[in-house]
């Protein structure tokens, strides 16, 4: 799930180029701004499926695991909206 936002989130650097080659300033700062509230409900969207994460982890992984786990999807998830906007 975390790739699909990436990858989408991603793909308007390649439009914000071809705006730019073309010298089309307008379209370029509106897809740019386009990329970042995706970006923002994105992160939105993480930090709201915070809760099922831990109790995916919560049931399906070793109990001695567990602290680990969640310490490792609660700092990378919410991370998602930085790697979005990169």
């Amino acid at each position: 799930m975390f790739c699909f936002f990436l990858v989408t989130t991603n793909f308007s650097s390649t439009l914000i180029a071809q705006y730019y080659g073309q010298k089309d300033y307008k379209n370029c700062v509106r897809t740019a701004w386009s990329g970042f509230g995706f970006a923002l409900m994105t992160s939105v969207c993480f930090i709201l499926l915070l809760p099922l994460g831990y109790f995916i982890l919560k049931y399906r992984m070793a109990p001695e695991l567990f602290p680990h786990g969640w310490d490792y999807f609660k700092g990378l998830l919410p991370s998602g909206f930085f790697a979005c906007l990169a």
